[in-house]
């Protein structure tokens, strides 16, 4: 399997042997003063965080010193000195007992370490107070810390104290207002949900001020999904000039077909470095399902026809997720696209739509197609057709909310739909009667690998940044650098007339588990993982080839899209190429895929 390894990416966990249990010094004190005493050493040099099982043996013994350890700890909690700060408060956080005499001294604390643990005290404590200074907490500095759950736990009683913070002005970004964060907290609490009509009738009432209207609004927001009941009763207030933008947000977050898009602003993909925001766009627009299809032929007319494969493969999941049923002859043509997430993808949309009629393109590609993965969908496909429903079941809507619109659950392809093969374990591979092996694999120690190629009037560079995105870079002879493609490269190679490189994008992907795989280690012995630098979201590889003009300049035109990041390539013939892909040996020349090398058997 893959050995490039990126030494860099391997974390070598070093623990810092701090003993869970307190200092011998600790368990021998008599007083509160030695107690103390003896802590200090530790509020100095423990990593930043609570040691519970530790902060509570101190506060197991301080508790039996009484007030004066409270109060003691009190102070410390909320001094400059950020050390005692965070073990004062950790020792704090579960106290017996504490009371409202404690506030004062718990808020200038809390105000020391904002979201800290003590907030937990002033939760359980819970007076007026104590609670509006949570709230406060969570206006200036969010809920994930904290103070979010230790309000959350009053629930209905903490809703007016959230209030403010819920009507505030949207001010994202400037630290000023904290909405979100408090919609969310109210729409946790299960008290929100039994309320719900009463949160609409706020969101309704015209002599409301508007600052509440919209902060009811935004709590359903928050629910989005959960709420989608409501959305007949929201839907006039699209025509309420204090409240509409408010509404329709709240509208998007259930994807209700009266927000459904009159027009597209979703764009193609040019390159597959913005493809997540392209496809996730289109998603979130295929969720409202039908509502959306008198949009259905701009969108599909402008993806489908796109220069890159994953805005055709997207083009084709939409028009199958809405019903676009006019979309099928060109799904069929689809079907002979040279990107096989496009392939993938139109031959799943056939199935959605119902299409008999695409059932002999649909048995080529099940009987033919390169990719196996691609196959058995195709497989799928046509069962599906010829079964009881006569279509493939429909995709899942993924349910959305305040910062997650609804989307389609797998819409876009990526490795994720083509797992790796088993490895073929005599390294034998064959193709058209020529046997080969595969080439050993490089060791990268870089942070950013790179792959050069010289040329007789200069070099081609390539680089792997990584999720930075690298580049290839044209370095001409005595003169000046020029940038010929965007992408993170791998692997270069001559080809008639040109050069032929791979780009390997990011991408998760299943991973086929051998379990005779050796563990890979480092120079001194630790472990690591084998990777390649690009692999993120997605994980496929990218063919393409580059060549000089008449007028000397760089040209680029695409090869083949592989299921999977390339971990090693070579030349088969003067111009056949095979590049290693999820464990397959992937066969191809400047016309696109062959197809896939057969693995030679173990003798």
């Amino acid at each position: 399997m893959r050995q490039f390894l990126s030494l860099f990416l391997c974390c070598i966990a070093t623990s810092v042997a701090a003993a869970d249990a307190p200092s011998a010094q600790f368990k021998d004190c008599r007083t509160l003063d030695a107690c103390l005493a003896a802590m200090d050493a530790d509020a100095h040099t423990r990593i930043h965080g609570a040691s519970y099982e530790r902060d509570a043996a101190y506060r197991a013994k301080l508790e039996t010193f009484g007030g004066p350890a409270k109060r003691e700890l009190l102070k410390r909690a909320a001094s400059p000195d950020h050390a005692w700060s965070d073990l004062a408060s950790s020792v704090l956080e579960k106290w017996v007992p504490v009371g409202p005499e404690d506030v004062p001294a718990l808020i200038a604390a809390l105000n020391r370490n904002p979201g800290g643990w003590i907030a937990r005290p002033l939760g359980q404590i819970g007076t007026p107070e104590a609670l509006a200074a949570l709230a406060e907490d969570i206006r200036l500095h969010g809920t994930h810390n904290q103070s979010g759950p230790a309000l959350a736990e009053h629930g209905e009683q903490a809703i007016p104290y959230l209030l403010p913070v819920l009507d505030a002005e949207d001010k994202r970004g400037s630290g000023e207002a904290r909405w979100e964060d408090a919609a969310e907290l109210i729409a946790e609490m299960k008290s929100a949900h039994d309320d719900l009509p009463n949160w609409v009738a706020i969101a309704r009432d015209g002599k409301q001020p508007a600052e509440r209207r919209i902060g009811a609004l935004r709590v359903i927001m928050a629910m989005g999904s959960d709420a989608k009941d409501v959305a007949p009763q929201l839907r006039p207030l699209l025509d309420d000039q204090s409240v509409w933008e408010a509404a329709a947000a709240t509208l998007r977050s259930m994807a209700d077909e009266s927000v459904a898009a009159s027009r597209n602003d979703c764009q193609t993909s040019d390159t597959d470095e913005v493809y997540f925001d392209s496809g996730l766009c289109l998603s979130n627009r295929a969720a409202y399902g039908p509502a959306v299809r008198p949009m259905a032929p701009i969108i599909f007319q402008m993806f489908s026809s796109a220069s890159d494969g994953s805005s055709r493969a997207n083009a084709a999941s939409f028009a199958g997720t809405v019903g676009y049923k006019e979309a099928r002859a060109r799904l069929i043509e689809m079907l002979h696209d040279p990107d096989w997430r496009a392939v993938y993808a139109a031959t799943r949309a056939l199935g959605w739509l119902g299409a008999k009629d695409a059932l002999p393109a649909l048995q080529k590609v099940a009987r033919g197609y390169w990719l196996e993965s691609v196959r058995s969908e195709a497989s799928t496909v046509i069962a599906a057709l010829n079964g009881a429903t006569g279509k493939l079941a429909p995709p899942v809507v993924r349910p959305g909310h305040l910062r997650l619109l609804p989307s389609i659950a797998d819409f876009e392809i990526d490795a994720m739909m083509a797992p790796d093969v088993a490895p073929c374990s005599s390294n034998r591979w064959i193709w058209n009667g020529t046997t080969f092996t595969q080439p050993a694999e490089r060791v990268v120690v870089d942070r950013m690998p790179t792959v050069d190629l010289q040329l007789p009037d200069g070099k081609l560079v390539g680089v792997d940044a990584g999720e930075f995105t690298g580049d290839l870079n044209w370095i001409p002879s005595g003169g000046v650098l020029e940038t010929v493609y965007r992408g993170n490269i791998d692997w270069l190679a001559r080809a008639p007339g040109g050069v032929l490189a791979i780009s390997n994008a990011g991408g998760g992907w299943k991973e086929y588990e051998d379990p005779g795989k050796p563990r890979q280690v480092g120079p001194n012995g630790e472990e690591v993982e084998t990777v390649i630098l690009s692999n993120g979201s997605g994980g496929s590889g990218y063919v393409f080839y580059v060549w000089r003009d008449a007028s000397g300049g760089w040209r680029a035109k695409d090869i083949a899209v592989l299921p999977r990041s390339a971990y090693t390539f070579t030349t088969l013939d003067h111009d056949r190429y095979v590049a290693w892909s999820g464990n397959r040996a992937i066969v191809f020349s400047l016309k696109g895929v062959e197809g896939v090398a057969q693995c030679v058997a173990s003798k």
